[in-house]
């Protein structure tokens, strides 16, 4: 598997990188396919410094439809980690998003959200990764 781990306004220590190649690891067990080096996994992390919001929550409640900023309402600390895992595999490139405290954090939110959107995609491109092992048993509309 390819990594490549991108950071914003930050350097990632080699122990947040060992926990990513970690968890990447992991990925390639779930794999279907004989080459290890195939899947691609692009992780980006941003660090962000917390601002007041209050004007924007001020507007954002007279505007019923408009909700909060994602993110905004959950976190708590005035330095927060977001960024995106991308796992490119054929005919579908695989997204999920994480948020957190700290980059550890931030990276476990990333990656089991990607295992979750993994095992939606093995149950819809393999028959022998569905959840219907019998696909007899499938109503089909005609």
């Amino acid at each position: 598997m390819h990594i490549t781990v991108s950071t914003k306004l930050f350097r990632i220590t080699d122990r947040d990188y060992s926990y990513v190649v970690r968890l990447a690891g992991k990925l390639v067990k779930f794999m279907p396919w004989e080459d290890p080096d195939y899947p691609l996994l692009d992780v980006i992390i941003r660090k962000h410094k917390k601002k007041s919001l209050n004007h924007i929550e001020k507007r954002l409640i007279k505007e019923e439809s408009v909700r909060p900023l994602h993110g905004h309402e959950s976190i708590d600390n005035p330095i927060y980690y977001d960024g995106t895992l991308g796992l490119i595999l054929p005919k579908k490139r695989i997204v999920a998003k994480m948020l957190g405290k700290s980059v550890h954090e931030a990276v476990k939110d990333g990656f089991d959200e990607l295992f979750r959107e993994l095992d939606i995609y093995k149950g819809a491109h393999f028959e022998e990764d569905s959840e219907y092992f019998d696909h007899r048993t499938i109503r089909k509309t005609d």
